[in-house]
């Protein structure tokens, strides 16, 4: 049932209509610092879900601006400090702003999220599209091996170079060029290595098995889960919003069975007064005291303090109240899984194929010829995205149980252990995606209970 009300109880309508609406306020800066924070250490998951927490409750013209602000932020401190990855990076927060604000129209709508998928999703497609399917061509120069990229970064440099002859150059041009330096010394270190020419002499089909069973699984894992963990985001943000707007529209229906702090608190946010507050989630009940929680029939407070318990279903939990409500969010990808037999058909395929050859060279060799590669190459590549959203529901099963204390205790586990040992894009695949799998059998997230 979604709910828009007019004016907040406690108020007049002339105050609701008339006193102007202050969007750009502190916690619109911190949101903007956090943003940039996130484009600085690459998670863009986390950006994307301040930007649309920031749709949700300012809009999306809001959204945009905050984004536009970042961006020219690290356009004038690059500037400044005549940095050229800091406008590297507002370049990069400036290609960003279409994908996220996309998503989040498709989102706000109530688009399928497959729509948020398509768009969120091509970034990754057009860059591993390119790296398997773009043929690469070496050119021997001056008894040099070289690439087009390589050689048309040389040229830029030489451009760069024609023009500031006569002149002293200044210090953004000087990095510049230190940079075209750099970047082509890095190209022909790349191109050099045995493993990287054996991977431009491979075909298509190939380059998709290196991807799926070599040594690049693991960047195609991290580029699909930021993929996935972005589609994810944008609804984790705007579902948080219209939680917080459904608590919002009861306490007005109730404003005597609340604090006056809080009732003062919630009405002075920009959301409420700019009547921001229409959402599919509608709460009939609320109490005061502790929800009972479903323990799975734990009765030792250690073991609380690991394993944390499910909150009942369509409960919030919001400054010690617990509001019962009706209806969902508009994905609720929150309890998203794929179907079981799915699951299992990825896992059987990629371990009969890994059995099967034995090793890469077998797998590799394999793919480059038979009628039947095309085929292995598409079934392998689906079977690895397949893995990677079980492993995903396998993250989000363990932070959604487990207790920060133990959390912390596990990464610093990890850290330690990948100190010494190497952990694989495999291992990762196994570990989660052994929770993920479970999960289907034991109902870690409640999925299955019933209101």
């Amino acid at each position: 049932m979604a709910q828009k009300f007019s004016n907040p109880q406690g108020s007049s309508s002339s105050q609701n209509n008339n006193a102007p609406v202050k969007k750009i306020t502190p916690a619109l800066f911190f949101s903007g610092i956090f943003v940039a924070i996130s484009f600085i250490v690459m998670l863009i998951p986390l950006a994307l879900f301040n930007v649309a927490q920031v749709a949700a409750m300012l809009g999306k013209r809001i959204a945009l601006f905050l984004m536009t602000a970042v961006a020219g932020s690290f356009f004038l401190f690059g500037y400044l400090f005549s940095n050229i990855n800091i406008i590297a990076m507002g370049f990069f927060v400036i290609l960003a702003i279409p994908f996220f604000m996309a998503a989040i129209c498709f989102r706000e709508k109530r688009k399928h999220w497959l729509y948020a998928a398509s768009v969120l999703f091509l970034p990754a497609v057009l860059f591993f599209g390119c790296i398997c399917f773009t043929p690469v061509k070496l050119i021997e120069q001056n008894g040099e091996i070289k690439s087009e990229l390589q050689m048309s970064i040389e040229q830029k440099k030489e451009e760069l170079q024609a023009e500031i002859a006569g002149r002293k150059p200044t210090a953004g041009e000087i990095q510049l060029s230190a940079k075209y330096d750099q970047l082509s010394e890095q190209i022909t270190q790349i191109i050099s290595m045995p493993e990287v020419k054996k991977f431009i002499e491979y075909n298509s089909w190939q380059r998709i098995a290196y991807f799926v069973y070599g040594a690049m699984a693991s960047t195609f894992l991290i580029g699909l889960l930021t993929s996935f963990a972005n589609v994810v985001f944008v609804d984790f943000g705007y579902e948080q919003i219209e939680r917080l707007r459904s608590v919002v529209n009861y306490i007005r229906r109730n404003p005597s069975s609340f604090s006056s702090q809080i009732v003062s608190v919630l009405f002075s946010m920009p959301m409420v007064r700019a009547n921001r507050l229409e959402t599919p989630i509608y709460i009939n009940h609320h109490s005061s005291q502790s929800v009972q929680m479903e323990t799975d029939g734990q009765k030792n407070s250690f073991l609380r303090t690991l394993w944390k318990p499910l909150k009942p279903k369509n409960t919030i939990l919001w400054q010690g109240y617990a509001f019962q409500y009706e209806g969902k969010s508009a994905w609720d990808l929150r309890n998203f899984s794929l179907p079981l037999p799915l699951a299992l058909f990825a896992v059987a395929f990629i371990g009969t194929i890994a059995f099967w050859y034995g090793n890469l060279d077998s797998i590799i060799a394999s793919f480059g010829q038979g009628s039947y590669a095309p085929v292995l190459a598409v079934l392998s590549a689906l079977s690895f995205v397949i893995l990677t959203i079980v492993a995903l529901q396998g993250m989000f099963t363990v932070y959604k149980r487990l207790s920060t204390l133990l959390i912390l205790i596990l990464v610093s586990v990890f850290f330690i252990l990948s100190s010494k040992i190497f952990f694989g894009p495999y291992a990762i695949l196994a570990v989660f995606g052994a929770v993920g799998l479970f999960d289907y059998v034991y109902d870690w997230r409640g999925r299955k209970l019933k209101s």
